[in-house]
């Protein structure tokens, strides 16, 4: 009975059939089955809401979509996402086409009107200092118009004081640069770099989706296609190539800071090897001893930020920077700083360089950006 329940499918009538030799004829090969069939079945169950949950937001999806309310549909496709694995193919060759077709509408839908709308929502922008959303409007209005000239010149600010907001400015000179006790951190000495701006956090996963959803490159393999693990839009990206950190950086109007930069505003001029000093110090960053097991959110660890004001320089997510180094064969590798949440305290420290093949994307692999000040 409880076999050929098994073979037709039938869970529930093989579970009722395993209990009922196990009342008569209790063994461990009974148990075995009864627990494995109650596997199956949970693990059935959690198929079947995730199904529901899906079919349910691309009915939502699509309603909102054929009264081109398109904003809306595509939010609901992006919640549908995180109810379909890479396995289900036929739901998401669904989504994909449903995302493709919304998103031709919503830009064949665009006219001279959304071009006042742009430019009036641009002007209210700039009028309150929300420099983000200004440079956006001035960007989609010029996609559809011409500015006048004092827009223009508006625009110019926007996009300046936009690339400006959540950076600090470090300022240039001389500093002191590696350690001196390991091989890794190279010897000590006196380095100058220019006036540079640099991010006070890592990007983070909300960041990073919108750079996706303007260029269409593809998501992190630690994503749900398009969606980021559930309740983690403020943790670092993770699973990064240095070429995925280079092209995020061009779209936003940065790049990435070299090594010297980056070890400049994690270390100061005094030589530290860490933000707070030259000892480390458990409880100030995401490294090994706080056994998390994985990155935390950005500025999590305030009380190890650095003197010029940046977070996470120790310990979170390792950095990609810009620099590169060459082994004598000539193939090209690029540096890494800082550490990441399962390195030991002594291994974070910020003079301390890891040689990391540039098309890698671990878990463990992040970056901030820079831009010149000058």
């Amino acid at each position: 009975w409880a076999r050929a329940a098994e073979a037709a499918g039938d869970l529930t009538g093989a579970l009722q059939a395993w209990q009922a030799i196990a009342a008569v004829a209790p063994s461990p090969e009974v148990e075995g089955s009864i627990r494995r069939i109650q596997l199956e079945i949970q693990a059935r169950e959690f198929e079947l809401r995730n199904r529901r949950a899906f079919q349910a937001l691309m009915e939502e999806g699509e309603g909102h979509e054929a009264a081109g309310r398109y904003e809306q549909a595509l939010a609901s496709f992006e919640k549908a996402a995180q109810h379909v694995s890479s396995t289900e193919a036929a739901a998401k060759e669904r989504l994909d086409r449903a995302v493709d077709r919304t998103r031709k509408k919503q830009l064949a839908n665009l006219d001279s009107r959304d071009f006042e709308g742009f430019r009036a929502r641009a002007r209210e922008a700039f009028e309150a200092g929300r420099w983000v959303e200004a440079d956006d409007a001035f960007q989609k209005a010029r996609f559809h118009g011409k500015l006048s000239s004092e827009e223009q010149g508006r625009a110019s600010v926007a996009r300046q004081r936009r690339l400006q907001e959540g950076m600090v400015r470090v300022p240039g000179g001389e500093f002191l640069m590696g350690n001196g006790t390991d091989a890794s951190d190279g010897p000590p000495r006196r380095c100058q770099v220019r006036s540079f701006f640099i991010d006070v956090h890592e990007v983070t996963n909300a960041e990073y989706r919108r750079f996706l959803g303007d260029t269409g490159r593809a998501p992190p393999p630690t994503w749900n296609g398009n969606a980021f693990p559930e309740g983690q839009a403020s943790f670092p990206v993770t699973g990064v190539s240095w070429h995925d950190a280079v092209a995020y950086a061009a779209w936003a109007g940065k790049r990435l800071p070299t090594e010297e930069e980056w070890e400049r505003a994690a270390r100061g001029t005094d030589g530290r090897l860490y933000p707070w000093g030259s000892e480390f110090q458990p409880g100030k960053a995401n490294s090994n001893e706080e056994k998390i097991g994985g990155p935390t959110k950005v500025g999590e660890y305030a009380q190890g930020v650095s003197q010029v004001g940046c977070h996470d320089m120790v310990g979170n997510v390792l950095e990609w920077t810009a620099t590169e180094i060459r082994d004598p064969d000539g193939r090209s590798y690029r540096v890494m700083k800082g550490g990441c949440w399962y390195f030991e305290g002594k291994n974070c420290r910020t003079s301390k360089r890891f040689k990391t093949d540039p098309s890698s994307a671990l878990r463990s692999n992040g970056f901030r950006c820079a831009r010149d000040a000058e």
